[in-house]
């Protein structure tokens, strides 16, 4: 069970939290509802993501490790690289910033109408203070 929002960040909807992602030892990204969602909610991805308690791991096809509800909410073409010459000024090498701090960072201004709300170990409070800056 993905506890604690300390890995990853939370998934919300409207305000209510759908769950959380979080990255695995091995580098793969997981999911999992909140048991609040599974009780009153639906499921947000039907084929990837069926309502259901338990983790889900998402595949590295065809999204890069990153389920496709959650790649849909970052940036594309201009949007990603924008941010990556955002990162690279704040010292950040892009290419070592994974799709949880990515997810982080969009917040509540991406695509659809998921909202991430940072984990305490995908973005650390000086390193997002630092990009938002």
């Amino acid at each position: 069970m993905l506890e604690s929002p300390a890995n990853g960040p939370v998934v919300l909807l409207d305000g209510q939290r759908v769950g959380m992602l979080a990255q695995t030892p091995e580098g793969q990204i997981a999911f999992q509802y909140s048991p609040d969602w599974l009780r009153s909610g639906f499921s947000i991805s039907p084929r990837s993501l069926p309502l259901e308690s338990r983790v889900f791991v998402a595949n590295w096809q065809p999204f890069g490790g990153l389920f496709g509800v959650f790649h849909d909410s970052l940036p594309d073409g201009w949007g990603a690289l924008l941010l990556d010459r955002m990162l690279a000024k704040q010292g950040f090498d892009p290419a070592e910033v994974g799709p949880l701090v990515r997810l982080s960072i969009v917040g509540s201004q991406g695509r659809g109408g998921l909202c991430y709300e940072r984990g305490r170990a995908a973005v650390p409070p000086h390193v997002l203070q630092r990009l938002c800056s």
